[in-house]
């Protein structure tokens, strides 16, 4: 460690440690609630031996753990030696500038790791684990799902609550009685830029301290320590017991983890995890795709996928042989979800990135090269002969037909040298802007999240995958017109994978609210794609004419007493399954300035446009059948002579506000 890191962690362990040894002092009014008097901590740590009570254990492999111990911040591990066996030690510290947690002298939260708002542990009351540990942006967000969290947390867990930077400005009714419940009597005082440190939960005593905010200058740093009387442990399956291959059941995986709401409910805990079977007599057209290998690219967001897994299950026929997941880093949680489930997982150390570009550029070069290592083990040692595979990220959901859907489709793929992918996304696809879930798309945007990557592509792109450290996303270096080659992706209208993330490279909460949480998902279990033999070029071209040729034309009035398409009543409200064009100005055949207004104007991607085949965009509003085409496109020879394309580039719109 360089010296500089030494002196910061130093001091960071000073200060807490200050903390610490104030609240551990005779004077502390918790030893007078708690009557801890030496003999008495003495008689309960005898009794404690008694009853055998169970230590925290380490479910890593022996590589792993001494990794992580090697890891493990000074500031943290000297915390646990004040504690007796049978407990735990626990230590929140909160700040302007971040959170720290530590849980048996290990961090769960430090300067790197915390976020604005609340930063919630959760601990196991019989083994002192962590179950859960997850940051809440108590600022920024109106609903930043604290108060759920609490309600999916087991009755009698201890939980950590770290303030940092502001965690009250939109923490809301909701989140203080969901504090309450967990015994603040203290977060009523939470204000403005205040600080805020918590120790309760289940039988525990609180320890608590807060610091007020005044004005707008932040509430002193503040911390709290107790060493947690861990409860008599229920017994389950040891360290040896699991590797050895010993039955792990979801009881047991949640007796131990929190946070994952239904799916570890009382009335569903005891079902098992079983794909649904193939329908007798299925047409092949429909299972194909059974075959394939499944790859999840996954790193440290085990509740992500979990649900990606269970709608994963939900299509009839799925082996659960052939799904692997691909983990970025040695977590403990997301292998254990996995073996739930009964799929494959594959780690590998922590991607690194030694970049001096900007944060964002690295976590690209990382996830660019987790692909890379993901994929090519994917391909080339587990399923060598696989001629395809279906690629999907953790916090994906994926609809019931998703199997079915690139069943359907891959003989396409395969056969169309024109084809680039199948993908089960479609960005413009919103529950206001989809109708047709039996309905495919030709598009010359690759949009990811959820994609059949077949054997000739993989064996032209992998070569050429881009190198550490340049900062490139994979999906942006895919969409390079050096790759794509002039080749189109398959979509469909209602897509088939639903985005969950909150957190990630590209997204944040407020981003999927804008953009993502109004998307369509296909509910039906089983769409029969329609008008298969219409996706070659050709025969695409062909009837996108035909289209174009009966569609009624929109307002198109430049100027003055004419709507534009941001005007209320813009499609008109008393017709039904109608198909209705926008032809749109263009400077060139690359010019979408206008076409990206109409987006925004029906509220669809707009950040940047996505979806077209040579400038046409096709949605649905109101069930009505929308295309908006280019005036440089080959479909504007359809334009009436009476009619000017429309010219958005430059006007002043009402854009609608996203909700």
């Amino acid at each position: 460690m360089r010296w500089p890191m030494r002196l910061m962690l130093f001091g960071l362990c000073a200060m807490i440690g200050v903390g610490v040894l104030m609240l551990r002092s005779a004077s502390d009014p918790r030893d007078v609630r708690n009557g801890a008097s030496k003999a008495r901590r003495e008689q309960v740590s005898r009794r404690r031996a008694q009853e055998e009570r169970a230590l925290p254990i380490g479910e890593l492999t022996e590589e792993a753990r001494i990794a992580m111990r090697a890891a493990r911040p000074a500031v943290c591990s000297h915390m646990q030696h004040g504690c007796l066996e049978g407990e735990v030690a626990v230590a929140v510290r909160s700040s302007k500038t971040h959170a720290d947690v530590c849980v048996g002298g290990q961090a769960v939260f430090n300067a790197t790791t915390s976020g604005r708002g609340l930063n919630v542990a959760v601990i196991n009351e019989r083994t002192g684990r962590v179950t859960a540990a997850q940051t809440f942006d108590t600022y920024g967000l109106a609903d930043a799902g604290f108060d759920t969290f609490v309600q999916n947390t087991h009755s009698g867990r201890v939980v950590a609550v770290a303030a940092a930077d502001d965690a009250s400005f939109n923490l809301g009714v909701a989140g203080r009685k969901a504090a309450m419940h967990l015994g603040s009597v203290q977060v009523d005082s939470l204000n403005f830029r205040a600080t805020w440190a918590f120790i309760g939960g289940g039988e525990l005593t609180y320890e608590e301290a807060l610091s007020q905010g005044h004005e707008y200058e932040f509430g002193e740093p503040v911390a709290v320590a107790a060493c947690v009387p861990l409860k008599a442990a229920l017994g389950g399956a040891s360290d040896a017991q699991l590797q050895a291959g010993a039955a792990y059941t979801r009881e047991q995986f949640c007796s131990e983890h929190d946070g994952y709401g239904e799916f570890c409910h009382d009335d569903f805990v005891h079902e098992p995890l079983v794909p649904l079977p193939l329908t007798a007599g299925a047409a092949t057209d429909r299972s194909a795709a059974t075959g394939l290998p499944v790859a999840i690219m996954a790193g440290n967001r085990p509740f992500y996928l979990q649900r990606c897994l269970s709608t994963l299950f939900q299509n009839p026929g799925l082996d659960p042989r052939l799904v692997t997941v691909f983990i970025d880093g040695v977590y403990e949680e997301p292998v254990r979800l996995a073996k739930l489930f009964g799929v494959h997982t594959v780690q590998h150390a922590k991607t690194r990135s030694t970049s001096q570009m900007a944060p964002t550029f690295k976590n690209a070069d990382m996830i660019a090269l987790h692909y890379k290592i993901s994929l090519t083990k994917l391909m080339e040692e587990l399923h060598p002969d696989a001629q395809a595979a279906i690629v999907v990220e953790e916090d994906l959901e994926v609809s019931p037909d998703f199997l079915s859907y690139f069943s359907q489709l891959m003989p396409l793929v395969q056969r169309d040298p024109t084809l680039l992918c199948v993908s089960a996304w479609n960005d413009n696809a919103y529950t206001y802007s989809s109708h047709d879930p039996a309905l495919v798309y030709r598009t010359e945007f690759f949009p990811g999240l959820g994609w059949m990557l077949t054997r000739a592509l993989y064996n032209e792109i992998m070569p050429k995958w881009p190198q550490c450290c340049g900062g490139w996303s994979w999906d942006l270096w895919l969409r390079g017109p050096e790759n794509t080659r002039g080749r189109e992706c398959l979509i469909p209208d209602v897509p088939r994978t639903f985005h969950i993330g909150q957190s990630g490279l590209n997204v944040n909460t407020y981003f999927f609210r804008t953009y993502f949480q109004q998307h369509a998902l296909n509910t039906r279990p089983d769409v029969t794609l329609s008008d298969l033999d219409r996706l070659g070029p050709a025969e695409y071209d062909a009837h996108l004419h035909a289209l174009v040729a009966r569609a009624t034309p929109l307002d198109h009035a430049r100027s003055g007493g004419g709507k534009t398409p941001c005007d209320a009543g813009y499609v008109p409200t008393t017709v039904d399954r109608s198909v209705f064009v926008i032809f749109y100005e263009q400077k060139d055949a690359d010019d979408t300035s206008s076409v990206l207004k109409i987006a925004s104007c029906f509220k669809l991607w707009d950040l940047g446009i996505r979806g077209l085949h040579k400038t046409v965009l096709r949605f649905f509003h109101r069930s009505n059948h929308i295309l908006a085409v280019g005036s440089k496109s080959e479909f504007a020879q359809h334009m009436p002579p009476n009619i000017e394309p429309l010219n958005l580039a430059d006007r002043d719109l009402k854009i609608p506000l996203r909700e």
